[in-house]
């Protein structure tokens, strides 16, 4: 897969690349985004979001044939991948103290719901964001949770947000990322600093893990 950007200088940071060969004897790959967020610095058709585009992404190439899948996408300065004896993929971030570990569930999902996940990495310190995976980490999972009645699982919700009927849509989750303890007080969900932009972002990615299960 080969790259042609066009910058007129050399760009000598956010540059990393990390291989490591998975059990199944396909090559775990981990490429840097050159810097193209979009907005300080764009190359039409690259950057971690464009799906052809190999930056910012982990793939996995298949030496016998030369296929190439991307296995997760959005990131931004590569420093290590390990492929697991278990199945799963840990990424190393460059410039942050990360690590980023994709399961063997998660590398099957369609590129959307990859997308989906990463975005979601916000909430997944509490919440199961991965469709396929069952449990959660202390607050319910919120795969499908667009649609889903609001306060419906055995969990020790707050009296307010017990109180509000009907189910989760885009209105009532933009209104609940941003401002938790106005929306429901009393809440656990703790206020989280994001622009309106990544919000929606976030609203858009948790409509993508409810697709078709309501």
């Amino acid at each position: 897969m080969d790259v042609c950007l066009p910058f007129e200088q050399t760009f000598n940071y956010q540059s990393g690349i990390a291989m490591d060969w998975r059990p199944d004897g396909r090559l775990a790959v981990f490429i840097s985004d050159l810097g193209t967020d979009g907005i300080k610095r764009r190359a039409p058709g690259h950057g971690p979001q464009e799906p052809d585009s190999p930056l910012g992404k982990s793939l996995t190439i298949d030496p016998a044939t030369g296929a190439v899948a991307v296995t997760s996408l959005g990131h931004r300065n590569a420093g290590g991948i390990v492929a697991a004896p278990d199945g799963r993929i840990w990424l190393k971030l460059d410039t942050l103290d990360e690590v980023r570990i994709l399961e063997p569930a998660v590398l099957e999902l369609p590129p959307d719901m990859l997308a989906a996940t990463d975005t979601l990495a916000v909430c997944s310190g509490c919440h199961q964001v991965v469709p396929g995976r069952s449990g959660h980490h202390g607050a319910p999972t919120l795969v499908g949770v667009l649609g889903r009645p609001i306060a419906a699982f055995d969990y020790a919700y707050s009296e307010a947000l017990k109180s509000v009927q009907g189910r989760w849509d885009i209105e009532r989750l933009t209104a609940f990322l941003a401002n938790p303890q106005g929306w429901a007080p009393g809440t656990s969900m703790p206020a989280i600093d994001l622009a309106r932009s990544e919000r929606e972002r976030v609203v858009e990615a948790l409509a993508t893990i409810s697709s078709g299960l309501y």
